[in-house]
């Protein structure tokens, strides 16, 4: 990305491509500050995790850096003045969530092939996806305690029938259901507040078909 740049200052002039460093640089801050949070999660095996607390991690994580910012950077150079950034940030935001959760969701569903990475690889490395933060606050005390010192031990010590015993618990209680909806009405609130931040902008081809690759955030199949 920083190539990028540089080999573009004397398109973009020095004013706005000093406007596009301090942009890469909030973005890095907030990627840095989520992985921290969901590898300190891990680390800690803290097992209280809300549905605010995971959301606030996926803005940090995902939404910043794959979503809000982009957006921003590129309606920063096709209209260098005149237009609040900040419109743009609710919609990345949403869509962001909407695809992060999905993402989780094919992680432990999606075939390989497909998803371009390991099947279950998430809960071979503890990571405290909507669906585990679900099923820590419906499994029974039994179950809980069974998870917990699941999590506490390192990937390597995570046995494959144990991996299979969450997913089994996460289809008990409804988990994985739990986080579809949840992305379908984040995806929802990403489709009203697209036309909110490009309401200014004429419609077009482009417009078109940024509105309609919305959908192809959750679903994608496996």
């Amino acid at each position: 990305s920083m190539r990028l740049l540089r080999n573009n200052l004397s398109t973009l002039g020095p004013e706005l491509a000093w406007q596009v460093v301090d942009e890469f640089d909030h973005m890095l801050m907030e990627s840095l500050e989520g992985q921290a949070m969901e590898l300190g999660w891990i680390r800690d095996n803290t097992c209280d995790i809300s549905e605010g607390d995971y959301l606030r991690m996926i803005l940090k994580k995902t939404c910043w850096y794959s979503f809000i910012h982009p957006v921003r950077i590129g309606a920063l150079i096709a209209r260098s003045s005149g237009l609040d950034l900040d419109r743009f940030n609710e919609f990345g935001y949403f869509l962001g969530a909407a695809f992060q959760i999905g993402d989780d969701v094919l992680n432990l569903v999606g075939s390989r092939e497909k998803y371009g990475k390991e099947i279950g690889g998430d809960l071979y490395e503890g990571k405290r996806t909507l669906m585990l933060s679900h099923l820590l606050t419906q499994a029974s005390p039994d179950e809980k305690r069974k998870l917990r010192d699941l999590l506490s031990r390192p990937r390597q010590r995570r046995l494959p029938r144990e991996i299979d015993w969450v997913n089994d618990r996460l289809r008990k209680y409804g988990s994985i259901d739990f986080a579809q909806a949840r992305a379908r009405e984040l995806l929802a609130a990403a489709e009203e507040a697209f036309g909110r931040a490009f309401e200014s902008a004429p419609d077009s081809d482009d417009k078109a078909f940024l509105r309609q690759i919305l959908r192809y955030m959750i679903d994608r199949r496996s």
